[in-house]
């Protein structure tokens, strides 16, 4: 059991008490071979523990560890037991009693079987081609350790498998005195491919050499020479602490070995017949086709596999060569690996993946596609070869969208507070704001008390804008321009006269030394009447320039490609232009957007999913994303539960913080007493609300494309712990090249293919 399924039953079982589990390495063993008994307990609080040992009826105990893991906020005791097989027979490993307070439980037994050494039901480890190599490994000399290393041939193939074996030979009663498993290093080898081996090093045999059993210490790798010439293979290592007594705390001295280097010669495949394509090295290949069973269209693309299979390095295999017939079109997809291990020799297969499109009605023949590869057994060159297939092709169907596409968005959804990252700005102007604006408080104050009177605009100023805004600079000293620019305006005749010829009047007179001006208070009631008299419209025109009203950005969007593309139902390459354009403005909900409905539209339910994730988040109240998002989660329920939004934005809850913090400030500098704990509570919880909600929505996630399996490991031959299914979420937490470690909303971790999900937020869509 790895730690991560402890951690797992942790979580699970926490808070009900000491639970208690137990498991063996193997259930059949031969008579001098040694077992791990392993007990795993969760421990129930932190009151002193103790394990109590039972009677092990066939077995010798001879060695013996005990550590405690952090798992959560408890811990978990493991406790290992070396057991050593005496008797023949079917034995009960167990229990062991673990107390902890006043609990008290007991660990599973068992069963064990213990037979001859050399008993042909025995089990071992190892595969028959390891099992082979160790036949050939010279013994140590009577009561000595030695390692060796091994290769499975002496001259191979460029591309041929070579099992490397390093074997540690131990003595039985020096084997059982050690307190910890010794430590094998196998030799590390450039210039070859290695395949990743799932098993580890561990007793993989037993010899009696010179009346003394030996166990075998033993490590396997598989590598593929990838070049000709000779290949040095740098010696083993083996590193192990023997004690010094016989008591279990008696000092150690430690012991260092190494084996003697190996040299492996490597040939090329000889030179293939002439004119004749080359290929890989390999045994057994067959090769067909593989088609779906749904019928074939004209102008719709079929689905064709072909697949190659056999024994070699499914890696290694290229691609084949493949002339279509005319009135046809193929685009290679992906290939698939399929990597098997069969009693030790690598070997699987691998689909190569095409969309092949008929252009008219009839029958359409597949060619015949020859693959050629070099046979090590055989010592010449083969064909695996896929038979022509002809496929009847149907007539084109009516053009019909099996799914309406959504209408996209030309503007940003509505007033979203889309204002990009603010972090450092917000937190200088939560710094700076208050006191300037205190200070602008004091001096406003001061500047108020000081000022005589209020001054208002006179009406006659407002006249005047009146006229500036619609009478050309040229036209304003003659009253019929000044009338007829305030006719084309709006206003009727008799105001137009009016105002022109007040304005005409009061600005001509401004440059004469002697005139017959009226009162400034007839002047001022004229212009009264006249004002009361003009359309509101007009005067807010007046004061307010046509520049001062745009909000670049905001009240309009700039075009996309990606529009056009979508008007032209080209929507896979839509989808690829909103996001290639929401990697400029990731803060764009309107891209994120329409990205999906590209995406849904193509029929890419996943991309779709993913970036409407991301658009809902950023835009939660716009009514367009949340339809379409309420529409995908019905598909998925996974989707409405680690992809939901919250009604406001991280944006929106800091600027409520930073206005609630001015507030407050604006309160303590008019000395309201106690009020400004009430913006300043404000301001501190939509704070965090902010930060917790960016936190949240920060967290990787993947929408899965299509079924795909879950492994503990990230490479293909690590064994399968769950399946995914198209549509459920899952959470990233972690990366290698191809592959991703997920989090499924069970609980359960482990690794998956990159190509089989869509990540949040990523700007590729290659899956």
């Amino acid at each position: 059991m790895n730690t991560i399924l402890v951690l797992a039953v942790f979580t699970v079982l926490s808070g009900q008490g000491l639970q208690v589990s137990a498991e063996v390495d193997r259930d059949r063993v031969a008579v001098g071979e040694q077992i791990t008994y392993t007990v795993r307990a969760i421990l129930d609080g932190d009151a002193p523990v103790r394990t109590m040992l039972p009677p092990f009826t066939g077995f010798v105990v001879v060695g013996r560890a005990e550590r405690k893991d952090v798992a959560g906020d408890g811990a978990v005791l493991v406790l290992e037991l070396r057991l050593r097989a005496d008797r023949i027979g079917e034995w009960m490993v167990g229990p062991v009693q673990v107390v902890q307070g006043v609990a008290s439980v007991l660990s599973p037994e068992i069963q064990v079987a213990v037979v001859e050494p050399g008993d042909p039901r025995r089990v071992s480890s190892l595969s028959p081609r390891v099992l082979r190599v160790l036949n050939d490994a010279p013994p140590p000399a009577r009561g000595d350790v030695a390692v060796t290393l091994l290769t499975s041939a002496d001259s191979v193939t460029v591309g041929e498998q070579v099992d490397l074996v390093t074997a540690a030979w131990f003595p039985r009663e020096l084997l059982s005195r050690l307190r910890r498993p010794p430590e094998l290093r196998p030799p590390t080898v450039e210039g070859v491919y290695n395949a990743v081996q799932p098993s580890s090093a561990g007793v993989g045999a037993s010899r009696l050499v010179s009346g003394v059993w030996y166990d075998l210490y033993v490590a396997h790798q598989v590598i593929f020479p990838l070049t000709p010439g000779a290949l040095e293979i740098p010696g083993a290592g083996l590193a192990f602490s023997v004690p010094a007594g016989r008591q279990y705390f008696s000092d150690e001295k430690a012991y260092r070995l190494s084996s003697e280097p190996s040299r492996l010669i490597v040939t090329a495949p000889p030179i293939p017949p002439a004119g004749a394509p080359g290929g890989p090295t390999a045994r057994r290949l067959t090769f067909g086709y593989q088609l779906s069973p749904e019928p074939a269209t004209a102008g719709e693309p079929i689905a064709v596999d072909l697949v190659l299979s056999g024994v070699g390095n499914v890696a290694l295999w290229p691609v084949p060569t493949i002339e279509w017939p005319e009135g046809a079109r193929g685009y290679a997809d992906r290939s698939v690996d399929a990597v098997a291990l069969t009693r030790g020799v690598l070997g699987g297969e691998k689909r190569f993946r095409y969309s092949v499109l008929a252009d008219s009605a009839g029958s359409l023949a597949l060619p015949t596609v020859r693959y050629p590869y070099y046979d090590p057994d055989r010592a010449e060159w083969l064909e695996a070869v896929a038979r022509a297939v002809v496929l009847p092709i149907q007539p084109a169907l009516a053009v019909r969208d099996r799914r309406s596409p959504l209408p996209i968005l030309l503007t940003a959804p509505g007033p979203v507070a889309g204002l990009g990252p603010l972090s450092n700005g917000l937190l200088l102007t939560m710094l700076i704001a208050p006191p300037f604006i205190l200070l602008l408080l004091k001096l406003g104050r001061s500047a108020w008390r000081a000022r005589p009177q209020v001054l208002s605009v006179p009406p006659s100023d407002r006249l005047g804008h009146l006229v500036r805004r619609f009478v050309p600079e040229d036209d304003r000293w003659r009253v019929d321009r000044v009338t007829d620019g305030l006719r084309d305006a709006g206003l009727d005749e008799q105001t137009s006269t009016a105002v022109a010829s007040l304005y005409v009047d009061t600005t001509t007179s401004r440059f004469q030394k002697e005139r017959d001006e009226p009162s400034p208070d007839d002047e001022g009631r004229v212009a009264d009447r006249l004002v009361k008299r003009l359309p509101r419209r007009l005067l807010i025109m007046a004061w307010i320039t046509t520049g001062a009203l745009t909000l670049p950005g905001v009240l309009a969007a700039q075009a996309s490609s990606g529009d056009s593309l979508y008007r032209d139902r080209r929507y896979g390459a839509a989808a690829q232009a909103y996001l290639r354009e929401a990697a400029i403005d990731p803060e764009e909900p309107r891209l994120w957007y329409n990205a999906g409905a590209a995406a849904y539209a193509a029929g890419n339910d996943a991309q779709a999913a993913a970036a409407w994730v991301v658009a809902h988040r950023l835009a939660p109240r716009s009514s367009e994303i949340s339809n379409a998002w309420r529409a995908m989660v019905l598909r998925s329920p996974d989707l409405g539960r680690e992809g939901r939004a919250a009604p406001l934005t991280p944006t929106e809850f800091w600027v409520l913080a930073v206005l609630a913090w001015i507030g407050a400030w604006i309160l303590v500098a008019r000395g309201r007493g106690r009020a400004p704990m009430i913006p300043f509570t404000l301001a501190f919880l939509c704070a965090i609300a902010g930060f917790g909600l960016q936190s949240w929505y920060q967290r990787p996630l993947g929408v899965v494309s299509h079924l795909a399996t879950v492994r503990d490991a990230p490479h293909g031959l690590a064994s399968e712990i769950a399946r995914v299914d198209e549509l459920m979420v899952v959470r990233i937490l972690g990366e290698r090249p191809g592959w991703r470690l997920v989090e499924l909303r069970s609980g359960i971790r482990g690794w998956t293919p990159a190509s089989a999900m869509v990540e949040t937020g990523r700007l590729d869509s290659d899956s």
